[in-house]
């Protein structure tokens, strides 16, 4: 005489559900590629005009060598967005203390398209990848200005 009882179908389904439940949570989620450190590798203005960072670098330290210390750069965690931006002084020959702003972000339910809000100021963008996810570009859904970042 079989001394164990039989399972229920409830109790096999409760089972499933609860093992599907635990590996589903136990997952880690695939961060968004926006994740990561990067440097900027060019900056369109709202009239199309595009400035190579690199070249501007170079042309600014043949002028004055320690111009060298420009920098713009982000740091891209799951919540926040944080840029660094090194310019030079124009009252002396180096560079600005950075500056250094912080954005919470999110992906809207569009499929490129993020928000960064600080405050009550929100702005709206447009990013794309390229070059597996090495390439990121930014479009200001306001002004049209486009960056485009090299991850580092």
């Amino acid at each position: 005489m079989n001394t164990f009882p039989m399972p229920t179908l409830k109790s096999l389904f409760l089972s499933s559900f609860l093992s599907f439940l635990f590996f589903a949570c136990s997952k880690e989620a695939i961060p968004d590629p926006i994740v990561g450190d990067w440097t900027v590798y060019s900056l369109t203005d709202s009239n199309g005009k595009i400035t190579l960072w690199e070249s501007l670098v170079d042309d600014l330290t043949e002028l004055v060598p320690s111009y060298s210390c420009m920098e713009y750069t982000a740091n891209i965690t799951e919540t926040l967005v944080t840029t660094n931006y090194v310019f030079i002084d124009l009252s002396s020959t180096g560079c600005i203390d950075p500056i250094i702003f912080a954005y919470i972000w999110k992906k809207t339910n569009q499929e490129d398209a993020y928000t960064f809000t600080v405050g009550n100021n929100v702005s709206s963008f447009t990013i794309s990848f390229s070059n597996e996810e090495q390439r990121m570009t930014w479009k200001d859904n306001t002004t049209n200005e486009i960056t485009v970042w090299d991850r580092r």
